[in-house]
């Protein structure tokens, strides 16, 4: 078990020099930190055991032995205040440490830019899934009861699985099994129990349809548009499907997918503000399926600027207005390069 007790607080420094350096106080050669490095949490619903599970606890021991080198490599530098994730000398780390990370993170696995927060609402997503109790699902989130109500509706979205999940059980009610194990003869069932699914392998992708003029529709268009591509069309039966299928049986179709004109532009800064020549100049456009998750987006326009590992900022801007992504584009830019200029004002330094 994880036992919650106490928050991290973000450090604030003051001048150890008298103020003769010139600098903020966060980059003084001699800081003095004036804030204390724990509270306690933001409520009593906060102080909380968390049942771990035994994969996560192999990875914590594996870094529990990485630790161990550290701390034999730093030797009399090594300051023992008994964090789990700690600088190379021990010292705890700045709270926006786990925020570029995050971020980092995102980028190399491919998805979609989120919030830090966001995965908060994933985990109690995840235990309304998993049907746990409100009662534990309280404890686990560490929200008091007074406002447990309102914190799952704000936390816990109604995904197709449970919506799914809800009606299977009450079919199960409705329509039970026989006495020899098989399920009633309904005319629906039957039609339900001996469907295909058809899919169509476009390169990388698996999109399943319902109806198979959809998947020969879409190999066709997609065999046109880029010949020499994967495009054909397969036969899965609906257990096989529910079994192997990426996603499961939430993901066939019963309609052709989205294609949107997408707009798209790049750029990234060097650190000092310099933009980066290797990156496209200029914004460009692509006709894109929703199934292709890195072009398609069915927003306006949306932007975000990413520092990375070696100070450089990654500017990206999509979106269905050609308009609206150049000008955000514009201001996307501009920030990018002010944060490539002064990290600190952005809270990009760890040092502050």
């Amino acid at each position: 078990m994880i036992r919650v007790r106490q928050s991290r607080l973000r450090p604030r420094y003051k001048h150890g020099c008298g103020d003769r350096c010139g600098r903020k106080p966060g980059y003084c050669p001699q800081k003095v930190n004036i804030r204390k490095e724990t509270k306690g949490t933001k409520s009593k619903a906060g102080k909380r055991p968390i049942g771990v599970p035994e994969e996560l606890l192999k990875l914590l021991r594996q870094h529990k032995e990485e630790q161990a080198r550290e701390r034999a490599l730093a030797r009399d530098l090594w300051v023992e205040k008994g964090y789990v994730f700690t600088s190379p000398t021990g010292e705890p780390l700045n709270p926006n440490t786990d925020y570029h990370r995050w971020k980092d993170l995102l980028k190399a696995a491919g998805v979609r830019d989120g919030r830090l927060h966001d995965a908060r609402h994933t985990a109690a997503t995840v235990l309304l899934i998993l049907g746990v109790p409100d009662a534990v699902v309280d404890r686990i989130m560490g929200w008091e009861p007074g406002n447990s109500a309102r914190m799952r509706r704000r936390y816990q979205h109604l995904t197709g699985r449970v919506l799914r999940d809800t009606a299977a059980k009450v079919g199960g009610l409705l329509w039970p099994m026989t006495a020899d194990g098989g399920a009633e003869a309904t005319g629906a069932f039957q039609a339900l129990a001996g469907v295909l699914v058809y899919v169509a392998r476009i390169g990388e992708y698996l999109i399943p349809f319902r109806d198979r003029g959809h998947a020969d529709f879409l190999v066709e268009r997609w065999r046109s548009e880029r010949p020499g591509q994967t495009a054909e069309v397969e036969e899965w039966d609906r257990w096989k499907w529910e079994r192997e299928g990426p996603g499961g049986p939430s993901t066939v179709r019963d309609r052709l997918p989205d294609r949107r004109v997408v707009h798209h532009a790049h750029a990234a800064f060097l650190p000092g503000g310099a933009r980066e020549p290797a990156t496209r100049l200029d914004p460009w456009s692509v006709d894109a399926w929703e199934f292709e998750t890195d072009l398609y987006t069915d927003q306006v326009v949306r932007w975000s600027t990413l520092r990375r590992l070696g100070g450089e900022i990654d500017v990206r801007a999509s979106g269905t207005d050609e308009g609206a992504v150049t000008a955000a584009f514009a201001a996307a830019c501009a920030q990018a390069a002010d944060r490539a200029k002064d990290p600190g004002k952005y809270g990009d330094s760890d040092e502050r």
